[in-house]
């Protein structure tokens, strides 16, 4: 059966995967034009997207699964195998056995189909048309955004009073595996021709997580002192340190501001660092009495979000748009500018074990808020 749309005509099977994918993470809303299929029918093979669609919301093994669908194990195992080779489904190896669980949109799909070289050029004009016009705002828009930046050095917190959820070199030292990998975000750029300049192996998974990447052939593992050293020229650089909005924080990006899909987000939903709590737990503070006010490449010039900015020559620091990343801190030449943890009370702390359990606390608020609209 196929279903019309404004843009495309789609198999049924593709608008009950939408549907699916709606309720998982984020979600992945529908939209007039149908721009959203170009993307699941050119990843998804019907079979595949039956599957995806059957499978609970939930790690199973292939023989719960089959035990389910009334299939033979051996032969669904390799079924589901493939597709988390495919980056279609999110894999762990654990004693009892390999499991497998449905992945979101976003943080998931798009990061591990990317990651496995499963999206071309043509399939972008429709997604990132989707993306501004409104599945970018639902990445923040939540209890539990996708992602929250982090100060790319915990010296340039005044009194040193760095979070151990927002301290980087803790983060890493917790997980016994890491893994580098492309940026996807500028993996993307480059396929649209972007100018960005930025190293492509920056992208940071740990854990479980990091296993699924090299176990797949998308990364390779490295020491906690290779992944300083990347964020370490990310600073040099000017890139945003980001973690999933976890408490295991599984991936850690080195985001340039050209390229970056999650500071796109976040501009297209509105920072709001004040109202927002979850944004970031640090904002910049500037001492007047020694900022010579004449660093502009220094200051306004590596602000990702555009805080730092010249009113009448002098510089300003716009709270609400300030995202508490450093950037600006690290070249002061003066010494004029910090980071200051926010008061207890506006403190952001993930609610989210894991990168899977932050997926369904994203899942909860967009199924609430979808209830909610439908009274008002």
């Amino acid at each position: 059966m196929l279903m019309e749309g404004l843009h495309t005509m789609v198999s049924e099977v593709y608008v009950r995967l939408r549907e699916k994918l709606d309720t998982l993470g984020v979600g992945y809303p529908a939209t007039e034009t149908g721009i959203e299929y170009t993307f699941l029918t050119k990843l998804f093979t019907p079979e595949e997207a039956e599957l995806f669609i059957a499978m609970p919301d939930e790690f199973h093994t292939a023989k719960e699964f089959a035990a389910s669908l009334g299939k033979d194990p051996q032969v669904l195992a390799d079924k589901l195998e493939g597709m988390a080779q495919k980056g279609l489904l999110y894999r762990v190896r654990e004693e009892s056995g390999v499991k497998y669980r449905v992945p979101p949109i976003i943080v998931g799909l798009f990061e591990f189909n990317a990651a496995a070289n499963r999206i071309d050029q043509s399939m972008l004009p429709d997604f990132f048309g989707h993306f501004v016009g409104g599945l970018g705002q639902r990445l923040f828009d939540t209890d539990t955004p996708i992602v929250r930046a982090i100060p790319v050095k915990t010296d340039i917190v005044v009194d040193n009073k760095v979070l151990p959820i927002d301290d980087a070199e803790l983060i890493l030292r917790k997980h016994k595996h890491l893994a580098v990998s492309e940026c996807v975000c500028r993996k993307m750029g480059k396929l649209l021709s972007s100018p960005c300049t930025h190293s492509i192996n920056t992208c940071l998974a740990m854990g479980d997580t990091a296993k699924y990447y090299v176990e797949n052939g998308w990364g390779k593992y490295i020491t906690v002192d290779e992944a300083l050293a990347i964020i370490k020229d990310g600073d040099e650089k000017g890139r945003v340190v980001e973690v999933v909005n976890s408490q295991d924080a599984e991936f850690m990006c080195s985001c340039c501001s050209c390229c970056c899909a999650s500071l796109k987000a976040l501009e297209i939903s509105g920072v709001d660092a004040v109202g927002r709590p979850h944004v970031t737990n640090y904002s910049c503070v500037r001492d007047e009495t020694i900022c010579v006010g004449t660093c502009s490449d220094t200051c306004t010039g590596r602000c990702p979000t555009h805080a730092q900015k010249l009113v009448d020559g002098s510089p300003q620091i716009d709270p609400k748009l300030c995202i508490g990343c450093g950037l600006c801190v690290t070249t002061c030449p003066t010494g004029a500018l910090s980071l200051v943890k926010k008061p207890d009370d506006a403190i952001y702390n993930p609610p989210a074990a894991t990168l899977y359990d932050s997926w369904d606390a994203q899942a909860r608020y967009v199924a609430a808020q979808k209830q909610a609209d439908s009274k008002a």
